[in-house]
């Protein structure tokens, strides 16, 4: 922003000091931006004294290792550059889809341009784009939502992978916490069967509940059959969705793990899966009540913990989604339902090592059904909020299209 009048415009367009963990970050971003919006140009010596002297120096050092390599300026202005074009080809194809659906006020000749500028930039023939049927407009949305993101796993909710320019991505340690009884373990089930579906392979290590139960789980979950009806005799169509999400899951193999179990055997296990080309997704849940090493206290059995498994996900290049559950209100009067990464129970080393944290509380009395979230860490992008629709019965979540 600071060496680039086009990046600076493009980064005002697109964040505000919401988007920025360090108080210290956002004061300089408001900064650059009052600056840009007034003389179309950041001078250095103004933007100083608008930060402040303690914040000035953390900016200069910056500064010095910029401009100490012109190449290191052009990179991360390339990348820039890179993401705000994939995030407007990302919007045409949606505006397209949505058009030719109905649930857009967008005209159809209108998305029809924007499709034809998609299938110019992501090689898309435009005869395919002329008379299109509902599943080629999902692969034009796919095409550009997975534009050079090898080895990302999406998390089927498209506000999320938009915020996270395209999904999990390698080498991330993604936390998802939440306090007791939100539905955790049941969004995190939602995330691993998106990733079979779209062909990945999965390890889950569940330390809260038995292998069976699990598959009992994600087998409501792929059925819809209702947790209640299990018991009961079922009628035909429902034995005859339950049989076909058996047959699913004995053919992408998820791998489960219900024993206690360290990191470092964990490691090895991962290793192993990893290098026979089997593990694209590692699920652990949760946090607070796996194996951890031996140390002198909780505080720090915990980070070694968080430690181990980011050093895990960078070396195996996969991404790693932890479950880590969040203290409760110390005012049970208070009926806070908002939650923030100091909540996260037991470390400060959760938010530290994680690249993404992504935090889930309920909605209120008049929202039935729903999970609000907040990615409240991005270490590659934006932050911003998003909300599911949850319906426990049958272990379905998805996004909540009113949101």
């Amino acid at each position: 922003m600071m060496t680039d009048a086009q990046v600076c415009g493009i980064a005002v367009e697109m964040l505000d000091e919401r988007h920025f963990y360090a108080a210290s970050h956002a004061r300089v971003f408001k900064a650059v931006k009052e600056l840009y919006i007034k003389k179309g140009i950041v001078e250095l010596t103004v933007l100083r004294a608008g930060v402040g002297e303690t914040t000035w120096r953390a900016v200069k050092n910056v500064i010095q290792q910029a401009t100490g390599s012109g190449a290191y300026i052009e990179h991360y202005a390339k990348t820039i550059l890179e993401l705000y074009e994939k995030r407007v080809l990302v919007e045409a194809a949606q505006s397209f889809i949505y058009a030719v659906t109905g649930e857009s006020k967008i005209s159809l000749e209108e998305a029809r341009k924007g499709a034809a500028k998609i299938a110019e930039k992501i090689g898309v023939g435009s005869e395919e784009t002329e008379q299109p049927l509902e599943g080629q407009l999902e692969d034009v949305l796919d095409k550009v939502k997975n534009h050079h993101r090898e080895g990302f796993v999406s998390t089927g909710l498209p506000r999320l992978d938009w915020l996270l320019d395209g999904g999990m991505g390698p080498g991330w340690l993604v936390v998802l916490g939440a306090r007791r009884s939100v539905g955790k373990t049941a969004v995190a089930s939602a995330l691993a069967l998106e990733a079979l579906r779209k062909g990945k392979h999965v390890a889950w290590l569940s330390c809260e509940m038995g292998y069976e139960e699990m598959l009992s789980r994600w087998l409501v979950a792929l059925s819809g059959v209702p947790l209640s009806h299990r018991r009961a005799p079922l009628s035909d169509d429902e034995q005859a969705t339950l049989d076909e999400a058996t047959v699913f899951l004995a053919a992408t193999r998820p791998v489960i793990w219900d024993t206690s179990m360290g990191v470092e055997a964990l490691k090895a296990a991962c290793l192993r899966m990893k290098t026979q080309g089997q593990l694209d997704l590692l699920v652990v849940d949760y946090l607070q009540i796996m194996k951890h090493p031996k140390a002198n206290s909780e505080h720090e059995r915990l980070t070694q913990s968080v430690v181990a498994l980011k050093s895990l996900a960078r070396d195996l290049k996969i991404p790693v989604l932890l479950v880590a559950q969040c203290r409760r209100e110390s005012d049970p009067n208070a009926n806070r339902r908002v939650i923030h990464m100091a909540h996260l129970k037991g470390t400060g080393g959760i938010e530290e090592n994680a690249d993404v944290v992504i935090l889930l509380w309920p909605g209120s009395a008049d929202e039935r059904n729903v999970i609000h979230g907040d990615l409240a860490k991005n270490r590659h992008g934006p932050a911003g909020r998003f909300a599911l629709y949850a319906d426990f019965g049958r272990m379905s979540i998805g996004e909540w299209r009113e949101a």
